[in-house]
């Protein structure tokens, strides 16, 4: 393994990479890039052209390969969007479906509502997953599209986002971590291994769907080219669980919020009997509880947006960072910031109430915004953690817009608020470096 490595990460907002010195850990050079701009269907369709992401990694890994000797890679992806290719071939057969897609949820002509339908399944489910059904899952988009998939399909891969990025480089058997694995819905968390019984409700087995080859943390993904430079690919782990790691949980931290462009509350308790809590695979092996897809920034974009469009500039960010703890706590109005089929505790989606004539001003407006968002978080920790916690790690950019975010969550959960921060900011990274460090050293 090379001394300097190139750490990559596929969000949804952005495509990030770092350039990471093994011998003392410090963090070289930084590329970014916008991610792929998605294609939006007029009933809950979100789709991605999967050529995109390659050219992604290419625009941000590209400038930093030629400044440094780097033959290793490690990637983290965002997690739950999966697409089809031909196995023989290379070539997409669908286009990236990502975890921001509700097609699910809109009425089919004739049946209702699949994700209803889905959801009837919901235990048996879960004893195998450790999650929930929920729209944005591949295992229900799969439901979705199956009737469109050829039927002589043989040949025919299913991918996430990292084993594509592995095929798109030239490699034929590519591997991912158990922590994207598990997000497709598709992988038992009970028997370490794809699920035969869930496949089959598509209509597919592991002879009629190669699905990619699950290794653990460390293990070789496999070799790809990135222009005139062959690389070792390790990680193919989640962001959710990248950033975790990143944040020092479980290690460090028992219970972390993660504030992001989604959002989840984690805490090494596994006993909890709300249903809204589920089971994941750690980055390192072991399981711990989670509460995942709470509306964070971009539910709070959808009401940024709906401010700015008005305004002809963008205000909404800027009322934000000037808040501080007594405008949320004088705030009368209630904002549900849960504007997503997919999301936490959703029923019908956002609402505001309590408008009154001298309460609906910005200042007003955007405070109750804030706190809605972060009065979840609550609500959370108590369906999550049955034990008083010490301390509660907060992680996620989101964490660091404003300086009031930490105090009002450390007033309304009455514990200290860690803030954790990190030389690029970004905790995804930072696990992704905890993870290569580890690696080199073991070596």
């Amino acid at each position: 393994m090379s001394k300097a490595v190139l750490l990559l990460d596929f969000g949804a907002s952005r495509t990030k990479g770092v350039v990471l010195s093994l011998e003392d850990g410090k963090f070289l050079e930084f590329n970014e890039c916008i991610s792929p701009t998605p294609i939006v269907g007029v009933r809950g369709e979100v789709e991605v052209n999967p050529l995109d992401y390659w050219q992604s990694l290419e625009k941000v890994a590209l400038p930093l390969l030629s400044k440094y000797p780097i033959s290793d890679v490690w990637l983290c992806t965002e997690m739950h969007g999966f697409l089809l290719c031909n196995g023989d071939k290379r070539r997409p057969i669908t286009n990236y479906i990502s975890w921001k897609d509700e097609r699910a949820t809109f009425d089919n002509d004739d049946s209702g509502r699949l994700i209803d339908e889905l959801k009837e399944e919901n235990r048996t489910f879960r004893e195998q997953t450790g999650m929930n059904i929920k729209p944005g899952l591949p295992y229900v988009n799969m439901h979705a599209i199956k009737d469109k998939i050829p039927v002589e399909s043989s040949s025919l891969r299913f991918c996430t986002l990292a084993d594509w990025l592995l095929i798109c480089g030239g490699e034929d058997d590519p591997g991912i971590h158990e922590t994207l694995a598990a997000g497709t819905g598709f992988y038992s968390i009970i028997d370490d291994k794809w699920s035969e019984s869930l496949l089959s409700k598509v209509g597919k087995d592991h002879e009629r769907l190669r699905m990619p080859r699950v290794v653990r943390a460390g293990c070789p993904l496999g070799v790809i080219q990135v222009g005139a430079h062959r690389l070792n690919v390790y990680g193919g782990v989640g962001d959710l669980q990248a950033a975790l790691y990143g944040a020092g949980f479980p290690s460090k931290h028992q219970l972390l919020i993660n504030l992001g462009t989604g959002s989840q509350v984690a805490s090494t308790e596994t006993d909890a009997t709300d249903e809204t809590v589920e089971l994941r695979p750690g980055i390192l092996g072991g399981r711990f509880s989670a509460i995942t897809h709470i509306p964070s920034g971009r539910a709070l974009n959808v009401f940024a947006k709906f401010i700015d469009d008005l305004a002809s500039n963008p205000v909404f960010w800027n009322t934000f960072a000037a808040l501080n703890t007594d405008d949320l706590k004088s705030s009368d109005i209630k904002i549900n910031v849960g504007v997503f089929a997919s999301s936490w505790q959703y029923k019908s989606g956002g609402s505001i109430l309590g408008i009154n004539e001298n309460n609906f001003n910005l200042k007003h407006y955007v405070a109750a915004v804030a706190k809605g968002w972060l009065d979840q978080y609550k609500t959370a920790i108590n369906a999550i953690s049955k034990k008083p916690a010490k301390s509660i790690a907060l992680s996620g950019g989101l964490s660091r817009r404003a300086s009031f975010v930490a105090k009002y969550l450390a007033d309304i959960t009455n514990t200290q608020i860690e803030v954790e921060d990190y030389d690029t900011g970004e905790d995804t990274l930072e696990g992704l470096k905890f993870l290569a460090i580890s690696a080199y050293n073991e070596r």
